[in-house]
């Protein structure tokens, strides 16, 4: 009976004794009531909501509601990690993704939580505590500044209109074709990157289809990785012989790349500037996207129409209220930083975001202690680059708020 109720504590729910053994699986508590269960979002609201939790401290997140597939997130070893969890309806639930995949006992998705909350051998970390669900209206609330009139983090990460999903995104996040380079040789590939700054990469074919090599400027040297970006499941580093070394949160090569420009505690630098054969570096933001040519015009440092004083977030608000999704306008917040605030309509309200924009170094947006490189310099080209479609952005910029 105290084992009963403690295992209930933990699963927020009555237990449902089932011919086999206990389960939480039944027509009485639906997965889906589980407060550890959220929608799609990102890996990076994830990994901000898992930062520093106890070993163990977990939360699942839908991946493909349709096939019952979602994604598990522990904290294991001071980091998270992520792991694709399927339980289809009346069949055992799996952990794992292809060849690593381990059918679990049980059906449901409650009965493998419950499951995982034990130590396997497969199994990184026991579960512990939970991450509760969070309502859309309670993230909107994160202060991005905590500073007189802050500018607010309001994406809206988890709401389902939007494919926010990191697994989910299927080489929408750069342009690959300008920037994927033929075979070389790790030697080759780190001559062209000799002198580069950190950050900055080349990404390279590798002998089958679907594998690539990734070098990137570490400690001011090349560093080579080999790793597996199919469209259809996560995204894997892998080691010399070809097995899995650890898994990425994303599916597919374009969706890498763009996941790589964050930090990671698995990855030694963000992505900057791609380099081509002749060791240039490409502007990988000149592609893509239907503006008019009107807009894209404006965005140079000898115009920039959109650029305001510093004002209050209120001011803006209303200077934006009843604007077509995509309006903007860009405001002084820390000159002397080159630090600046960028607003945009989204879903018919203000969203406000923090831009750092050096015409020294690649730009920067700033989000809950996080920093996403953009891969250009200079405020003008962070509003070009953001009028196409990034994943980690949330409407592409159009009509501009004028001085």
């Amino acid at each position: 009976e105290e084992k009963r109720k403690l295992e209930e504590e933990k699963n927020d729910g009555p237990l449902i004794r089932t011919g086999s053994g206990t389960s939480t699986t039944s027509h009485d508590v639906a997965d889906d009531t589980q407060a550890w269960l959220h929608p799609k979002i990102k890996t990076e609201e994830v990994e901000a909501l898992l930062s520093g939790k106890e070993e163990g401290t977990f939360l699942v997140r839908e991946h493909r509601p349709s096939q019952r597939a979602y994604a598990l997130s522990v904290v294991f070893r001071g980091r998270t990690t992520h792991h694709l969890l399927k339980a289809p309806e009346g069949a055992a639930a799996t952990i794992g993704a292809a060849k690593n995949e381990k059918t679990l006992p049980g059906t449901g998705l409650s009965a493998a939580i419950l499951h995982l909350r034990e130590k396997h051998a497969y199994w990184p970390a026991p579960l512990r505590e939970h991450i509760p669900r969070q309502r859309v209206e309670d993230t909107e609330r994160v202060q991005l500044v905590p500073e007189p009139e802050p500018v607010s983090d309001t994406n809206d990460s988890n709401d389902n209109d939007k494919n926010n999903g990191d697994e989910d995104r299927v080489d929408e996040g750069e342009n690959i074709d300008s920037i994927l380079l033929e075979k070389m040789g790790n030697s080759e590939a780190g001559s062209l990157l000799s002198g580069k700054e950190n950050g900055d990469f080349i990404l390279r074919k590798y002998n089958t289809p679907d594998n690539y090599v990734l070098s990137v400027v570490y400690r001011n040297r090349a560093t080579h990785h080999l790793l597996r970006a199919p469209t259809e499941e996560p995204a894997a580093f892998l080691n010399k012989t070809g097995g899995v070394k650890s898994q990425l949160p994303v599916t597919g090569i374009a969706n890498v790349v763009s996941h790589l420009r964050s930090e990671h505690n698995y990855w030694p630098a963000p992505l900057k500037f791609a380099i081509d054969r002749e060791g240039n570096r490409v502007d990988n933001n000149n592609e893509g996207g239907d503006n008019s040519d009107d807009n894209q015009d404006e965005d140079d440092e000898e115009g920039t129409p959109w650029l305001h004083s510093a004002m209050s977030n209120s001011q803006v608000a209303e200077m934006l209220n009843g604007r077509e999704d995509g309006t903007f306008l860009v405001r002084a917040y820390k000159p002397d930083v080159e630090q600046f605030a960028l607003s945009v309509v989204f879903r018919g309200r203000c969203t406000n975001h923090l831009v750092e924009a050096s015409t020294n170094d690649t730009a920067k947006l700033l989000n809950k202690g996080k920093s996403t490189n953009l891969g250009v310099t200079g405020l003008a080209a962070v509003v070009k680059h953001l009028r196409e479609e990034h994943a980690y952005w949330p409407i592409p910029l159009k009509e501009h708020i004028p001085v």
